[in-house]
């Protein structure tokens, strides 16, 4: 598969992050969750992030004017299911083809071409991208709470 980024936008595939780039993937993943009301990114990759990402990850960095508006994480390690991963974009510049260039690069980035592609939230965008890309939905997680107080 071809990554097209769109004008302006560049790439970067790359292993663990440096301190400076933890930081603006921390500050864009902010700025999603405040617009969507659900984090973009697991607990497992939040928590991998503080220290870099996972060495066997990829990290894909998706830039304009120096500024990070986009970020991939793909999981390579899972042998059986094939390489997981997740993606963001900023708020402000959604709607552009960065969240297709950063989906195409996570399918780049799999080591033999499997992906599978985790959306949070159930935002429309997110369900629009994955269908461009050729994705189906194979699972949803719900959440069900009750009152430990309520009578059963």
């Amino acid at each position: 598969m071809t990554v097209t980024p769109p004008v302006g936008v560049s790439l970067q595939a790359r292993g663990q992050l440096r301190e400076r780039e933890v930081e603006q993937v921390q500050a864009l993943v902010a700025a999603a969750t405040d617009a969507d009301g659900v984090a973009p990114l697991s607990e497992h990759v939040l928590l991998h992030l503080r220290h870099g990402g996972d060495a066997p990850g990829r990290n894909v960095l998706a830039r304009s004017r120096d500024r990070l508006v986009g970020y991939a994480h793909v999981d390579t390690t899972h042998r059986v299911e094939g390489a997981s991963a997740e993606l963001l974009v900023h708020p402000d510049v959604r709607g552009r083809g960065i969240g297709r260039a950063l989906g195409q690069a996570a399918i780049a980035a799999s080591p033999d071409g499997r992906l599978r592609l985790w959306a949070h939230g159930e935002h429309p965008a997110a369900a629009r991208l994955a269908t461009a890309l050729g994705f189906r939905r194979a699972r949803v997680l719900w959440q069900m709470r009750r009152s430990l107080y309520a009578p059963l």
